[in-house]
């Protein structure tokens, strides 16, 4: 069970306030699942085993931060790891007070980590976009995508996180707008 956690630069919140449930993937699909319990996730996995010939069957299955609680953890855990021998992978989604009331929990001792196979966990942190990434982002403009110089200044200026990329390149972005992209959103954050 991986619990991704992300500030609202991250991209993470977005996650919850997407228009569709499902992105088509190279090797499956991404649903966001709407279940509010470990029996509803329970029922979708078994639901997902049945139909694991099809192509379009789900690859990745995520709770929205909202749709799970963290004493469930646990129960969810031994969830992920049925579900993970019919190649599925669940993620629960944790906005940052979800991660302040898991590192609460497990300094309270509350909550254990998850250390044998039918329950185990972690945390991850969503990481910042890497070179790669933004080169694919950019890739319908030339001038900008094949400047290494222009992909280090936009990831420089916007610190890697996926909404500041998403909001500074625009189909309008120039190679010379990219290069001067951290003087640019650095005076837009003092405004």
């Amino acid at each position: 069970l991986l619990i991704l956690t992300g500030n609202a630069l991250s991209g993470i919140m977005d996650l919850a306030r997407v228009e569709r449930d499902e992105w088509r993937l190279q090797d499956g699909v991404f649903v966001s699942v709407a279940g509010n319990s470990p029996q509803n996730l329970s029922d979708l996995v078994a639901k997902g085993r049945r139909i694991s010939q099809d192509p379009r069957a789900p690859k990745i299955m995520s709770l929205r931060n909202s749709a799970w609680r963290v004493d469930q953890i646990p129960e969810y855990a031994a969830i992920a790891n049925k579900a993970s021998k019919v190649g599925i992978r669940i993620i629960l989604l944790a906005h940052p007070e979800r991660a302040l009331e898991i590192a609460e929990a497990l300094e309270s001792g509350k909550l254990q980590p998850g250390t044998d196979t039918q329950r185990a966990w972690r945390v991850v942190p969503i990481p910042p976009w890497t070179d790669d990434a933004i080169y694919y982002w950019v890739h319908e403009n030339i001038r900008v995508a094949e400047s290494r110089e222009a992909i280090a200044a936009i990831r420089a200026a916007t610190c890697g996180f996926g909404k500041e990329v998403v909001d500074f390149c625009t189909q309008s972005l120039t190679l010379e707008g990219a290069m001067a992209a951290t003087l640019d959103l650095l005076c837009r954050r003092r405004d």
